[in-house]
């Protein structure tokens, strides 16, 4: 499970998520993770999607099956940082290991 937390403050343009709200989706739009927002909006339905936003410290957990996507920023950087929580070992070592002959 993702938690993404901004460490930059730019106002409410920060951070900006479309979320279907879970309660009220019977099936997932698509695996494909990169949708238009209309798509989205015409699946789902507006009243069906919720905005996040937030200033620099702000934090929030994301459901890893609902599309989320944030906005490019328009006139200055953004910096999260996203912390994974996985039930897979991904280390480098294991990585490494199994992919020598990509060195």
């Amino acid at each position: 499970m993702p938690y993404s937390s901004s460490l930059t403050d730019k106002e409410w343009e920060l951070i900006e998520a479309l979320l279907p709200q879970k309660k009220k989706v019977k099936h997932q739009l698509s695996l494909i993770r990169d949708r238009a927002d209309e798509d989205i909006i015409d699946y789902y339905g507006v009243e069906n999607l919720i905005t996040i936003r937030g200033k620099a410290g702000f934090g929030f957990a994301e459901d890893p099956f609902v599309f989320h996507k944030g906005n490019i920023p328009t006139h200055n950087n953004r910096l999260l940082l996203v912390l994974k929580f996985v039930r897979n070992d991904y280390s480098a070592n294991n990585f490494l290991n199994k992919n020598r002959s990509m060195l």
